[in-house]
Formats: structure tokens, C-alpha cells, sequence
């Protein structure tokens, strides 16, 4: 397991190494084995009561400036759970980024934290007179603190309080009136998202999908005797069922195994950063970008959304990620070859799949750059949505040994998606399924008469079912004999854009307020485009 390195950056004299203090409370009260350094050793002593702590590490750094051989090789030497780095006020914090970006570090550790320290009554004087080193760390962090409000007059703390907001609206911010207050007011950063949910929700479907099993072999059984009595009119559905859910799954499981197995390339070959650096700052020109870049780094959907965080955190604008985040799973070259594949002899079912799902996330996407949306958009709490298996974007150094660890990784990543993947395939095929077999014509004619409610009808399935965009195509196929063209490619364009899972990992990573204006949004501008194109094209 890699190390997490948390890292506690801000002027002097604004409390780092009480934060510091703070922080090794924390870990040790989860019993995690901690390293500290520090480049910069302020007037506040370090706590002697965690220094006797056998899981309490401390480092001296051997060089004057951050070094990754040295950081590297204390990491190797102490092995600890976490790196707390106290970083010196007076230096920019962006070397120290890329340092730990580098091959050398990736292969050990990634960076969970960015803590910034400001004190409220400096605050106005630094910011004016200190220029971009100052300001520089805290712009970069994840979570602000504001320290010393309590000697402020209300007018003056709001103040300080304003700025910081300005300086770094996406960051989560904790007010600490004042060095004595530290220990009531904050413990330490709450790192978490909705991420335990979403597992606790796997283990539902798991749980489900197993007992769903036990069910059908009792219902066959059940049917098989009934059928003995009546003539075979019962087994008779049943066998039917079977022979077109099976057949959903064995032309979807193939493309999913490529699917997975394209993604885990990449999320291991390719680092994270790399992607990033990908981006222009430039609005119109990463947004035209954004739309290739689902090709070139088909990533699954699971990692696409902290993708787009880190692109946010990077500066990118904020309409190329929301583009990049729509457009990836429709362009990804596996999601074309499938819906190809499930149409044979209807090539213009992917072409307008790709035309539409380009021509909505660049909708999307153009409405945050014409509109830009002004309140915060990260979510307060710190969250560390990428991959942590150890394997991911270690990818520059090829000895032999790594490379097989990298391979080794590909694997994991691969098997694991493929059976997170699989649960709900199954579960969308044995929908789809019972629609064709068992609903009649009359009752589906309620929905697909009207071609607005088709249209909705098969976005709210798409919504639900959160099918993997490389196999969604072979559940679209079942539906062919109840709706015409125009709801069919509709769910396979919304579908890949939003369903359930891609909600609970924007809840994690996002401000709701911004996650409702973005489903919202995502909603109305794909209703349009899908039923213009249905009324005049499809």
C-alpha cells in the first residue's frame, strides 16, 4: 500500500506545527505508523506526549530544499502509513507538487492532503505586500484555516474570512478563533466521501444478484413440475427468457473485458497528472480537446469523475472538465466497436450516438463557459477520489520487476471492474429481458406512443440500470421492438453521460448545490437535442 503524504503549507507564524500537531493526533489515534518532516521548524514546540509513540516517526530532511532520492529513501526506510510534511512558508509549493509526481515518488507514495494556514490578522497585510509566494500554498490547498479571529473586530474577521474565500473558493475552510482553541475546534481534516456508500451499495446488488440466482433455480424447478401437469406452457416463457438473457450476455461480456482491460492500461500505465497536463488553459481550445480526450484516455467511469476534480484543482476551466466528463464515455473507440457490434447492418445508430453525446457535452459545456457558475464547486470536505492500489500511473521507469507489478495491477483493476461492471449488466439484461418476453405490445404502446415520454422512459432507465457504457449498447438492442430509433440511441447517450453510480461519485467529489445545477442541466440539454434529432432526423 502506498503512503499518503498530508502536506501543511502557510507563512510563518500562522500555526503550521500546531495543525501538525493536530494532524499526528489524528493518525495515531487511528494507530497509523506516521513520518514527519519538516522544512521549516516554527516558534510552537512538537507535542512530547506522541514522542515516546512507537508509531511516531521524525526525520530530519537533508537537504536544504525538498530532494524525491532523499524523501524517496525515507519512505523506504520507515515504511509509514502516513508523511506529514510541514512545508516552509517562504517557498512555492508547485516544485514540491510536481516532485511528488515524479516516478521516483509515485511508485510510493501520492499526496492525500493539502493543508493551508492562515492567520486572520496578517492575513489583508501579507496578501498585499508578499505577492504569489504567499499566496501561491493556499491557493493550492484543499482545506483552509483561518487562525487567530478571536482578537478581530467582527468587521476585520469577515474581512479576513472574505479574502481567503476569494483567494481559494473551493477549498474547505475551518474559522479557529484562536492557538488555544486548536484541539476543540479541529481534530484533524475528515478525509471520506460517499465512496462507502457506493461499496455498501455493491454489496447489496452482490447480495442480491446471489439469492436472485438460488430464486431462478428454484423457480425453474418450480415450473418444471408444473409443466409435467399442464403441457409445458410455463417452462416454455421461461425458456425464452433464459435464451435472451443469455444472449444479451455473451455478446456484452467480450466488449466489457476489452473495456476494462483498455481502462486498466491506461489508469496504470498512464499517471493521472499526465492526463492534466493534457489540457490547455485556454476555454475554447480545451474544450475542443476535452472531446478527444475520451480516445486517447478511455479511462472506466469509476475514474473519469476524479479526473475531472483534478482538472478542476488544476485550473482547467471548469466547461472543458464538465465536456471531458460527458463526452468521454461516448467517444471511447471500445463504446463505438460495441454499439457497431449490437447493430450489424446499422452503422447510423453509432454515428448518431457519437454526434449527439459530442453535440450535448459541448452544450453542456459552452453553457458553464457562457454562464460561469460562481459559487463553490469542490466539495468542503477533503476527498481522495483516485486510485490507491499502488499500481496506478507508476509508469516511467520500466525495470523489469515494475513492469510486472504494472501488469499485476492491469489485472487487479480489471477483474475488479469487470465484476462491478457485471452486476449491473445483469441486472439491466434480465430488464430488458423480461420486457421482451413478457410485457405485452399493448402495455409498452402507453410508453412508446408518444415520442417526448419514450424519450424520457428510456432516460430514466438508462438512469437507473447504470449500465457500463461498453455494454449498454446490447441492452439498447432488446428494445428495438418496442421503441423506434430516437429512444433507443437516447438511452445509450444518457445513459453514458449520468446514471446512479456516476451520481454518488459526483456527491463525493462535489458541492451538491453544483451536482444538482450539472444533473439538471444534463437532463434538460439532452431532452432537447434527443427529441429535436428523434422529430426531424430519426
Amino acid at each position: 500500500m502506498k503512503t499518503k503524504i498530508d502536506i501543511i503549507c502557510g507563512f510563518m507564524g500562522s500555526g503550521k506545527t500546531t495543525l501538525l500537531n493536530q494532524l499526528v493526533d489524528y493518525a495515531l489515534s487511528k494507530d497509523e505508523s506516521t513520518l514527519v518532516v519538516q522544512y521549516e521548524n516554527g516558534n510552537t514546540p512538537l507535542d512530547r506526549k506522541n514522542l515516546r509513540n512507537n508509531n511516531l516517526h521524525f526525520a530530519e530532511p537533508k537537504a536544504k530544499t525538498p530532494d524525491a532520492e532523499a524523501l524517496a529513501a525515507l519512505i523506504q526506510r520507515y515504511a509509514p502509513k502516513r508523511l506529514i510534511v510541514e512545508y516552509n512558508g517562504t517557498w512555492e509549493l508547485e516544485p514540491f507538487i510536481k516532485l511528488l509526481e515524479s516516478s521516483a515518488m509515485r511508485r510510493l507514495a501520492y499526496v492525500n492532503s493539502i493543508s493551508g494556514v492562515a492567520d486572520a490578522g496578517t492575513l489583508p497585510v501579507y496578501l498585499k505586500n508578499l505577492g504569489s509566494f504567499f499566496r501561491e500554498p493556499l491557493e493550492k490547498s484543499d482545506y483552509l484555516f483561518l487562525t487567530n479571529t478571536a482578537p478581530l473586530t467582527a468587521e476585520k474577521r469577515k474581512e479576513s474570512l472574505s479574502l481567503l474565500k476569494q483567494l481559494n473558493g473551493d477549498a474547505g475552510l475551518t474559522e479557529v478563533a484562536s492557538r488555544e482553541q486548536w484541539a476543540q475546534t479541529v481534530q484533524a481534516p475528515q478525509y471520506g466521501s460517499t465512496q462507502g456508500f457506493r461499496l455498501a451499495l455493491d454489496n447489496v446488488v452482490s447480495f442480491s444478484l446471489f439469492y436472485a440466482v438460488i430464486l431462478a433455480i428454484i423457480l425453474i424447478g418450480t415450473l418444471s413440475i408444473m409443466d409435467s401437469i399442464s403441457g409445458q406452457i410455463y417452462m416454455g416463457k421461461a425458456s425464452a427468457f433464459v435464451t435472451v438473457f443469455a444472449s444479451i450476455l455473451f455478446q456484452a461480456f467480450p466488449f466489457i473485458l476489452i473495456g476494462v482491460f483498455v481502462s486498466a492500461i491506461i489508469q496504470v500505465f498512464v499517471s493521472e497528472s499526465l492526463i492534466t497536463r493534457f489540457f490547455p488553459k485556454h476555454p475554447q481550445l480545451a474544450m475542443g480537446l476535452a472531446v478527444f480526450a475520451g480516445v486517447l484516455f478511455p479511462v472506466c467511469d469509476c475514474a473519469i469523475i476524479p479526473v475531472m476534480r483534478r482538472l478542476i484543482q488544476k485550473g482547467i476551466p471548469l466547461s472543458a472538465a464538465v465536456t471531458f466528463m460527458l463526452a468521454a464515455p461516448i467517444v471511447d473507440p471500445v463504446v463505438i466497436a460495441s454499439t457497431l457490434y449490437a447493430f450489424p447492418g446499422q452503422p447510423e445508430i453509432a454515428i448518431w450516438r457519437l454526434l449527439l453525446g459530442v453535440t450535448i457535452a459541448l452544450s453542456v459545456g459552452h453553457f458553464f463557459l457562457f454562464i460561469p457558475y460562481k459559487n463553490k464547486v469542490l466539495s468542503d470536505r477533503l476527498v481522495f477520489n483516485t486510485c490507491q492500489c499502488g499500481f496506478c500511473g507508476v509508469g516511467e521507469n520500466g525495470n523489469s520487476n515494475s513492469f510486472f507489478k504494472k501488469i499485476l495491477g492491469v489485472v487487479r483493476h480489471a477483474s475488479t471492474e469487470f465484476f462491478f461492471v457485471g452486476q449491473y449488466l445483469i441486472i439491466a439484461a434480465a430488464f430488458s429481458t423480461y420486457i421482451q418476453t413478457s410485457v405485452s405490445p399493448q402495455t409498452m404502446q402507453i410508453f412508446s406512443n408518444n415520442p417526448a415520454g419514450a424519450i424520457l422512459t428510456m432516460m430514466l432507465f438508462a438512469f437507473i440500470l447504470s449500465i457500463c457504457s461498453t455494454s449498454d449498447a446490447f441492452i439498447a438492442r432488446n428494445f428495438v421492438q418496442q421503441f423506434s430509433n430516437g429512444p433507443v440511441v437516447s438511452f445509450m447517450v444518457f445513459g453514458a453521460m449520468l446514471d446512479i453510480k456516476n451520481l454518488l461519485l459526483l456527491l463525493g467529489s462535489f458541492q451538491k448545490k453544483f451536482v444538482f445545477t450539472l444533473i439538471v442541466l444534463v437532463i434538460i440539454v439532452s431532452f432537447i437535442i434527443l427529441y429535436f434529432a428523434d422529430s426531424v432526423y430519426l
